[in-house]
């Protein structure tokens, strides 16, 4: 009797206090976690991660999770690779906290490593960083050309439709 007691005890603590927890939840990918406030987490198989920020001209910016210890050239990568016209001369990194020299602003020359693949450029990436790839001023006017001229031509096609 005395162990049956035992084991329903048992059962019903683990029943009470195990409940908010599900497979799904044991299972979920590290995205479906809220890592907003951790700097450093882990994934199923104990691999330090850390989430940064890419924006600018690159593929596909956003938040990404990437392993600790990532450099500039595997990063490029996880962000789908520049897009025409990215000046990687000019890429700058912003921290969350400042460093021992109080910087928190970083800027990052890749020309060296795109035609020589010399890496002495490249900086550690932290936990939260805001790496913004920025675009040439002259790629940004071409663009906004095209769209001025897109406007334009639309313009045209309206006033000879009106005059018919």
């Amino acid at each position: 009797m005395l162990k049956t007691m035992f084991f329903l005890s048992f059962f019903f603590v683990e029943f009470i206090f195990g409940q908010n927890k599900t497979e799904q939840d044991l299972l979920a990918p590290p995205e479906s976690i809220n890592l907003l406030n951790k700097r450093y987490f882990s994934d199923i198989d104990g691999n330090i991660q850390m989430r940064i920020n890419a924006w600018g001209s690159i593929n596909n910016p956003g938040s990404h999770i990437v392993y600790d210890g990532i450099n500039f050239s595997y990063l490029l990568s996880i962000v789908g690779g520049p897009e025409s016209g990215a000046d990687l001369s000019k890429i700058k990194v912003y921290r969350e906290f400042p460093d021992d020299n109080g910087s928190t602003v970083y800027n990052v020359d890749l020309s060296k490593f795109l035609t020589k693949g010399d890496r002495s450029n490249f900086i550690e990436i932290k936990p939260n960083d805001t790496i913004i790839f920025p675009q040439k001023r002259l790629h940004s006017v071409f663009k906004f050309s095209g769209t001025i001229n897109t406007f334009l031509n639309l313009f045209l096609i309206l006033n000879q439709i009106s005059k018919l």
